[in-house]
């Protein structure tokens, strides 16, 4: 796998597909007023076997592994070029 899956901060967390640590905080950065940014230790990688329930765009949640999400989000065919912001949890 070229890429892995991180969370960016624990309150508000942003879960991003990047290939380093560096990259996923940089993408959250860029994104976020600077009174929000994180800093490298509040970025961690979260195990594509870890189960989380996500809302499906029909509003409804679904119970799955973060591989499984990643794989219905992203499709099969998904090749990696940039970070990508995934999801978050408010």
């Amino acid at each position: 796998m070229e890429y892995k899956l991180f969370q960016v901060k624990e309150d508000y967390a942003e879960y991003i597909i990047a290939r380093t640590p560096e990259e996923a905080l940089q993408d959250h950065n860029s994104r976020v007023d600077e009174e929000f940014h994180a800093t490298i230790e509040e970025v961690s990688v979260v195990a594509m076997d870890e189960v989380g329930r996500f809302e499906t765009e029909s509003g409804d949640y679904k119970t799955m592994t973060f591989g499984q999400f990643v794989d219905e989000m992203l499709g099969d065919d998904f090749v990696y070029e940039r970070p990508v912001l995934l999801c978050w949890h408010e």
